[in-house]
Formats: structure tokens, sequence, C-alpha cells
């Protein structure tokens, strides 16, 4: 899709996706309902560029703004499966040298698991629900584009639903929804 043009259907994700997925340092959103699973995306995007949200109060977007100011957890249930399998190794080894078998695969597990999961990670991803107002627009801007239009954050607004975006790669567009987007936050008190 060109820049200013529109795309009207039920495929918005392929846009809003490759947005949220490009290569630039910075990612801001304003979407009044954003899925669980729309919230790890964008966690998992801010190891990578910083990401800012502006969100409306609702259930919907309840949990993802929980999921969004937590940030990435340490896998406790990943790692408690591993602890199973080496205990089902360590017995079946018993009589085997279990100590030279299970010990350095524990150690190499747990060693990987731990420096995934806790090296220190700045946060760069930043939430602000708005309370006074119902912000009931969407956009998705990042350093080289920006999609404005109807589209939520969730799958149905991007997989289900017949939805209006428009691209824009047009620099003083962009530059005047950054600022659109800079005041917004600005008022709106944490």
């Amino acid at each position: 899709m060109e820049s200013g043009q529109g795309y009207s259907g039920n495929s918005s994700y392929r846009y809003v996706e490759a947005l949220i997925t490009d290569k630039s340092k910075r990612l801001k959103v304003i979407c009044p309902f954003i899925s669980p699973a729309y919230a790890k995306m964008l966690v998992r995007q801010s190891a990578s560029k910083d990401v800012f949200v502006i969100t409306s109060s609702s259930r919907i977007s309840e949990s993802a703004v929980r999921i969004m100011r937590r940030g990435r957890r340490f896998p406790y249930a990943t790692l408690s499966a591993y602890f199973i399998i080496l205990s089902i190794l360590f017995y079946a080894f018993r009589f085997y040298a279990a100590e030279l078998v299970v010990v350095p695969i524990t150690a190499l597990v747990v060693g990987l698991t731990v420096a995934h999961y806790v090296r220190p990670r700045k946060q760069r991803i930043k939430v602000k629900v708005a309370g006074e107002s119902f912000i009931h627009e969407k956009v998705y801007l990042s350093d080289n584009s920006a999609i404005v239009g109807s589209a939520n954050l969730t799958y149905a607004g991007l997989h289900k639903n017949i939805e209006h975006i428009e691209l824009i790669h047009d620099v003083n567009k962009m530059r005047s929804l950054e600022g659109h987007f800079d005041e917004l936050w600005a008022g709106i008190v944490a």
C-alpha cells in the first residue's frame, strides 16, 4: 500500500503489525482497545525500541495494561518444567553416574534460562491510561511511517472486522501526528 492510500478490509494486521515490528527506534500507539496478545507484542518490541502507548480505561485493555506495565517476566512455569524433566533424568540415571550427566545439563538449562530472562533490561515501554476522556482514535506511529484508521489493536480489529486504515509516509503529516501524540501524552496523568 502506497503512502496516503487507504485499505479497507479484514486484513489490517498486515500493515499494523509490519509497522509495529519495523526497525525503527520508536513506536507510539494511541488505541482504546488492546488485547493481551498485542500487549505482549509491544513488550517484545520494547527490547529494541522505545514504545509509548496511550489507551483508554476499559475492561478489554485492563489486562493488556498490566502486561505492558510489568514487562517481560521470568518464566517460572518453563523453569519448573525443566526441573521436572531433570528430576526424571536424575532418577533414570541414578545408577549410571548421574552427576556426570544430569548436573551439567541442569547447570546449562538454569544458566541459559537465567541469562536470557534475568539480565537487567531497561524498561522501554511506557503506558498512559486516559481516565477523564475516552480516547477512541487509533494511531500507530513509527520513525518511518504512520497508520491512522478504525482498527483496534485486537485480533478482531486487525483480523476479522472490516476496518479502514490510511498509511502515511508524508513527513509533515507524521510530524503533525507526533505533535498530537505528544500533546495527548503530556495531558494525561499516569
